[in-house]
């Protein structure tokens, strides 16, 4: 592949997505990014631009933003560009030459390598239609040359048959090419010679005011000076948890990242140090410099910024080189971000950096919101420790996350960018435990790794998102022949929490049915007893404790659940919740169902609350407590699935619409 453009495998569909999206102004023109390694670029993720390309219309300023968005390693390495009219291949390359896309793309990124240090790369274009990419590479403001993408071959990453679409590719290649390295720490912006509340200190009629806008660079260029002096080391604490003290003279800083990470995915763990700390060949005495100030007064404020610096290395990089070549510069990167913020909001207040990674993106993404450090607790109540940021904080926080949205092409009506969508690269990949705040540990997403359904020529439809598998005998109490109902809505409830619509904790069995006395619909006894409920009263706690509303799709027999696939199928596609379905003497949770539309065949992912056993997945699934199962199939408890003459209802949850 010498040579050749290369690009993950989501990157194509991904900019065909963007070409569907040509009706919004802000699909016509974005940013490609990407890696650079030894000067040839690899295309990995597009950004849309807020404006676009026009000679008239200056681009640092979405360049700058857009940097600001990328974790280190990664930048800016081309532009897209939507042709609705179908071009002539032929005459792409002249046609292009001659537009405004080519002059202002090449010196827009020529300028962008220059501010931002990344190194010079080849700089690329890729014109979007309906249904192809075309590539060229920038020579000058006037020349462009046709290259060919190549997807990053299946022998680089492994058994390709092993992964079951392209985003999974995309992370076994991260995992098997590149090492993540993870450092965070909060830090204090010491701000002097301004006076807070003072008329024309910070603001002006014009806008920030000069005296301002020096005394935030000189806070951020100490800051930078402090973490990224000739005096820090870093100390990396691998994976497998041994710590690694990388000065240049150590024997170790001779190894390759991926020899260092080993087989772990998760990041290198990376803390700065003063090299004051360690053995010096003199003692020095302190010393304090005393300088007047001009006037006879000095003000001061301060903040603080709680900072987050992802980093994607090649494993073939030396750890010699991590403090200078990678977290150096995305520090000072961050550093310079925040000043330009905070310079622009024209007041001092705490930020906060953190990482997420969308459904449907290869990588992290850097995002900077107006807020103490959350991790502190300080100021919030029990309730509240378990979450990184308060309904009020979010909500407050909306314009900030829709412009992000339609920054990544995300569904405008979906929690996708909260501050409790964030991740910590450190974590483990894996079967995740439970969701902080939960009454104990619960087994996540069950039913990942089961065979294929078996239904030839069937298109699956499933949930979207993660949910906990709550059965029956949780939390010390014996349910077992009435809870099989409370334990999907526990299971539902636990699907919205992660997918972050609430910060709820899942509820107890107890308060479930204290939640239907409140309302009603239940008597007072009906609290501790062990009394059945159903689809409908599943339907009254999601809208009085989460505001859930939710459809009701009912069944005559259970002869005829074969008979609501589509419609089941249709569910799935446009709300990804699961379903409850209630009925005969078994409730069960629906997570996804494959049907032959030709054929009228389907078989239904259900997940059994009956199960008494301890959290062993193995026992689960082999147990056939999640499993594929035709209509006319047998529970695992035995018995039939459906009853053939019992009524169903099929509760199906809405998603909220929220941002």
């Amino acid at each position: 592949m010498t040579g050749a453009l290369q690009v993950l495998h989501s990157v194509i569909p991904r900019l065909l997505q963007h070409a569907g999206d040509g009706d919004s102004a802000a699909a016509a023109a974005g940013w490609l990014v990407g890696l650079v390694v030894e000067g040839r670029a690899l295309v990995t993720s597009s950004l849309r631009s807020k404006i676009n390309f026009d000679k008239s219309l200056q681009l640092q300023q979405d360049t700058e933003e857009v940097s600001s968005l990328l974790p280190g390693g990664l930048s800016i390495v081309g532009t897209y560009s939507l042709w609705k009219d179908r071009p002539d291949h032929e005459k792409l390359t002249t046609q292009i030459q001659a537009t405004d896309l080519c002059i202002c793309s090449y010196a827009s990124l020529q300028a962008y390598q220059e501010r931002s240090g990344v190194g010079k790369s080849q700089l690329l274009c890729a014109i979007l239609t309906a249904d192809s990419v075309s590539w060229f590479q920038l020579h000058s403001a006037t020349s462009a040359k046709p290259v060919e993408a190549q997807v990053i071959a299946t022998e680089d990453i492994g058994d390709a048959a092993a992964h079951n679409d392209l985003l999974n590719l995309d992370s076994k290649y991260w995992e098997t090419t590149y090492t993540k390295l993870y450092w965070e720490s909060t830090v204090r912006l010491h701000v002097y010679g301004i006076r807070p509340g003072t008329p024309g200190q910070a603001q002006t009629d014009s806008g920030p005011s000069q005296p301002f806008k020096a005394a935030i660079a000189d806070a951020i260029h100490t800051a930078a000076h402090d973490l990224c002096s000739s005096s820090t080391v870093l100390l990396a604490k691998s994976p497998s948890g041994e710590p690694m003290l990388l000065t240049p003279e150590s024997s170790e800083a001779k190894q390759v990242c991926g020899d260092f990470r080993g087989t772990h995915t998760e990041a290198v763990d990376i803390t700065l140090l003063n090299n004051g700390s360690l053995p010096q060949a003199a003692a020095q005495p302190p010393c304090i410099t005393y300088q007047p100030v001009a006037g006879g007064s000095c003000s001061y404020d301060s903040t603080t910024v709680t900072l987050s610096v992802l980093c994607y290395v090649p494993n073939t990089a030396l750890l010699a080189d991590l403090q200078a070549s990678y977290i150096q510069p995305a520090i000072r990167r961050q550093l310079n971000a925040l000043q330009h913020i905070i310079v622009q909001q024209g007041s001092l207040q705490p930020w906060t950096v953190f990482q997420v990674q969308p459904p449907g993106w290869p990588h992290c993404l850097t995002l900077m919101y107006p807020l103490a450090n959350p991790k502190a607790g300080k100021g919030r109540s029990s309730a509240q420790q378990g979450t990184l940021a308060t309904n009020a904080e979010e909500e407050d926080l909306r314009p900030v996350r829709q412009a992000l949205h339609d920054r990544f092409g995300l569904p405008a009506n979906r929690p996708l960018l909260r501050l409790n969508n964030a991740v910590d690269p450190r974590s483990a990949v894996g079967p995740p435990q439970s969701l902080p705040g939960a009454r104990a540990a619960r087994l996540q997403d069950v039913h990942v790794g089961l065979n294929p359904p078996p239904v030839a020529g069937g298109t699956v439809h499933m949930i979207e998102g993660s949910y906990d598998y709550h059965h029956y005998m949780q939390d010390k109490t014996d349910d077992a022949g009435w809870g099989c109902a409370y334990r999907s809505l526990q299971t539902i409830h636990s699907w919205f929490r992660h997918q972050h619509y609430t910060q709820q904790a899942v509820l107890p069995l107890r308060d479930i049915q204290q939640t239907l006395v409140d309302i009603g619909d239940k008597p007072q006894s009906f609290v501790g007893s062990r009394e059945w409920i159903g689809a409908i009263e599943l339907g009254y706690v999601l809208d009085e404790q989460l505001g859930v509303t939710a459809k009701v799709i009912t069944v005559a027999s259970g002869a005829e659940m074969g008979t609501k696939s589509r419609e089941i199928a249709q569910h799935f596609d446009s709300q990804g919740t699961p379903i409850m379905i209630g009925g005969g003497v078994l409730a069960y949770t629906l997570l996804g169902i494959s049907h032959n539309e030709r054929t009228g065949e389907c078989a239904f992912l259900i997940l059994d609350p009956h199960y008494t056993g301890d959290e062993d997945l193995s026992k689960i699934q082999h147990g056939q407590w999640v499993a594929w199962k035709s209509p006319l199939g047998k529970a695992a408890a035995g018995g039939p699935l459906f009853v053939q003459n019992a009524f169903y209802n099929l509760l199906c949850p809405q998603r909220p619409n929220m941002l």
